[in-house]
C-alpha cells in the first residue's frame, strides 16, 4: 500500500472521529469534568484525613505515656481515694486512645502502603510484654513509651512527605 493511501485513511478516520467529537462535545467535557471533579475531591479528602492522623498521632503518644503513668501509680497508691483517681484518670486515656484505634481502624484502607505498615509496628509497639506483672519499674514506662513516640514520629515524618511533596 503505497504512503499516499495509508494517509488518506489516516485523515478520513480522523476527520470521522472530530465529526463524532463535535457532536458530542459538550457530554465528553461534562464526563471529563465530573471526572476531574471527582478526583480532585478524592485527593481532598486523602489529605484531610492525614491531616486528621498527624493530629492524632500527637495525641496517641501522649496519652499512652499518661496512660502508663497512671497505671503504674495506682498499682503504688497508698488510699483507696489515690488508686480511684489513678484509675479513673487511666481510663480517660485508655478511653482516648481507643478513640484513636479506631480511627485507625477506619481508615486504614485509605492509608498508603507505608502508613499503613507503620500503623501495623505502631500497634506491636503498644503492646506490654507478656508476663509483665506491674509497671513499677520505670524503665519499661519508658522504654515503651519511647517506642510509641518513635513510630509515631515516622507516621508524622511520612504524612507531611505525602502532604507537602517536594517538586
Amino acid at each position: 500500500m503505497p504512503w499516499e493511501r495509508i494517509l488518506l485513511v489516516l485523515s478520513l478516520l480522523l476527520n470521522a472521529v472530530l465529526v463524532v467529537a463535535v457532536f458530542f462535545h459538550t457530554a465528553v467535557n461534562e464526563i471529563v469534568v465530573k471526572w476531574l471533579g471527582r478526583r480532585w475531591e478524592r485527593r481532598d479528602q486523602e489529605r484531610k484525613v492525614l491531616q486528621e492522623l498527624y493530629q492524632r498521632m500527637e495525641a496517641l503518644s501522649d496519652n499512652y505515656f499518661l496512660s502508663l503513668v497512671m497505671l503504674a501509680l495506682s498499682d503504688r497508691a497508698s488510699t483507696t481515694w489515690a488508686r480511684d483517681d489513678y484509675t479513673r484518670r487511666n481510663q480517660e486515656s485508655a478511653d482516648k486512645a481507643a478513640e484513636i484505634r479506631e480511627f485507625l481502624s477506619r481508615h486504614e484502607l485509605e492509608f498508603p502502603s507505608r502508613i499503613r505498615a507503620l500503623i501495623e509496628n505502631l500497634r506491636k509497639e503498644m503492646l506490654l510484654p507478656k508476663g509483665l506483672e506491674s509497671l513499677q519499674d520505670g524503665r519499661v514506662i519508658l522504654e515503651r513509651s519511647t517506642a510509641v513516640t518513635r513510630v509515631t514520629q515516622e507516621i508524622r515524618t511520612e504524612v507531611v512527605r505525602l502532604i507537602n511533596p517536594k517538586p
